[in-house]
């Protein structure tokens, strides 16, 4: 079942931004202090007179906003709360093994060609059992621990859980202060702010590249002269609905149960080197892109892998240039290197991979 002649593995993340796959694009800099001018670099001091001069003018209108934090009863001290555990537990699988019903199943194959020569026929003996996941977002499988789950439902039930307002109205809480002070310390950063919606304004987006681009490291300064620049110009932060509060409260307890538990770092890592030993290809990360080529190229992998019983769809424009369509796979802590074997087995019967891992059996994913 060998449809596809070529094989090629998709640049790192950070060496693809702007090729429109869910990365913000690289931003050059404007040429005088202000951020409407020609593109190229300028000192970081004619920045930092621009952001003074920016500040400065929203003062004098009086447009110069903060957040003011609803305070909610929580606990402080989260480890007195949160169980670790030093390897996976059954809730693991439960984040990357997933189920469809049939007529779903038989809806997404509808959508998809069929091989020169094919027919439905198999499909009647695969369609039973459930699917292995390798195209979701949920790296170190946190989504499923017992702790992120109790720190939803309990937040939940205390403050409900539909979305509040907006940041600068009534949507940021102590529990989003909480957050971000947790997240500044996994970075070593200033404490920042979290915005729903992807998108940027154009101040936002030039000033967060003036941070990222900065030669000298910032200081604290600096840092909240940028954060009060976005937090009164940022449109995605100031037209954004926070996000509920149960998101922020599992959110903490997900980033306190992958600081303690560092097996899934580990575990990881093993995934993507057992990938790249089975396959031949030279993978350096759990987000790996295929590139196959055309629409049907791409569609047709996706059918076989799906028939094999793994969930992973062909990514195609306009998210990705025409004739770069691919297959979107990501490795999770939860996975084996048995379903890293199993994956590899299925590529290879649709996707010629310069296989040097040895015997890689049977192709299905069923279980």
């Amino acid at each position: 079942m060998n449809h596809f002649q070529t094989v090629d593995v998709a640049p790192e993340y950070g060496e693809a931004r702007g090729r429109n796959e869910g990365h913000y694009p690289v931003f050059r800099f404007p040429a005088s202090t202000s951020p409407a001018s020609s593109l190229s670099r300028p000192s970081m001091e004619n920045w930092d007179s621009w952001i003074s001069a920016a500040l400065s003018t929203l003062s004098a209108r009086n447009l110069l906003r903060s957040t003011r934090p609803i305070n909610l009863p929580c606990s402080d001290d989260v480890s007195v709360e949160i169980e670790t555990f030093d390897g996976p537990r059954h809730w693991d699988r439960a984040s990357v093994e997933v189920e469809l019903e049939e007529e779903t199943f038989r809806q997404w194959l509808g959508d998809l060609p069929l091989p020169s020569g094919g027919n439905d026929r198999e499909v009647d003996e695969k369609l039973a059992g459930k699917m292995l996941l390798f195209s979701g977002n949920d790296y170190l499988g946190l989504s499923t621990h017992p702790a992120v789950r109790t720190a939803a439902a309990m937040a939940s039930k205390q403050h409900g859980m539909g979305p509040r307002g907006s940041a600068l109205i009534c949507g940021y809480t102590n529990y989003h202060c909480r957050l971000e002070a947790s997240l500044a310390e996994l970075k070593n950063k200033e404490p920042t702010w979290q915005v729903s919606t992807p998108s940027q304004s154009k101040e936002q987006a030039l000033v967060l590249a003036a941070v990222q681009n900065r030669e000298n490291k910032p200081t604290t300064e600096d840092y909240t002269k940028w954060k009060q620049l976005i937090q009164s110009r940022g449109r995605s932060f100031i037209f954004s609905t926070s996000f509920p509060v149960p998101i922020a409260a599992a959110s903490h307890a997900a980033l306190f149960v992958a600081k303690v538990e560092k097996w899934r770092r580990r575990a990881i890592w093993h995934r993507v080197h057992d990938f790249r030993f089975l396959s031949g290809l030279p993978v350096t990360s759990p987000i790996i892109s295929i590139i196959v080529g055309s629409e049907e190229s791409a569609l047709l992998a996706s059918r076989h892998m799906l028939l094999s019983g793994f969930h992973i769809t062909a990514i195609r424009p306009p998210t990705v240039p025409p004739n770069s369509c691919r297959l979107r796979i990501t490795l999770s802590a939860a996975h084996t290197f048995d379903d890293i074997r199993k994956l590899v087995a299925a590529l290879s019967q649709c996707i010629k991979l310069p296989i040097v891992g040895g015997d890689i059996g049977q192709s299905t994913s069923k279980l």
